[in-house]
């Protein structure tokens, strides 16, 4: 982005915002018995989460969609924890940059 904090501030919104729509979603399918959807959620914030240079999120997100596509939806249902406080510390990071009160980077 080359120093263009307006651009990575921008960028840290949509995350926030679509990455907790892809949280809720992820929850609601899981719970529903949709692995299909759940590992579509599971994936696009694998990738988001690589995106935005966000490892130990990614990490979590990649376990759960490797669970999801071999069929273990029970194993996929237990990261689930794992996984939303893993987005909850990113996007407490994201939200103080945003806010331009600290780094972006962290999770």
């Amino acid at each position: 982005l080359m120093g263009n904090e307006e651009i990575a501030r921008s960028i840290c919104t949509v995350f926030v915002e679509e990455g907790s729509a892809n949280i809720e979603s992820l929850r609601e399918a899981l719970s529903a018995g949709d692995i299909p959807a759940a590992t579509r959620f599971a994936h696009s914030l694998k990738g988001s989460s690589a995106n935005l240079g966000a490892p130990a999120l990614r990490e979590v997100a990649a376990a759960m969609e490797k669970l999801l596509r071999s069929g273990d939806a029970l194993a996929a249902r237990a990261l689930m924890a794992r996984l939303s406080g893993r987005f909850d510390d990113l996007t407490h990071a994201l939200r103080r940059f945003i806010a331009d009160q600290g780094p972006c980077a962290g999770s």
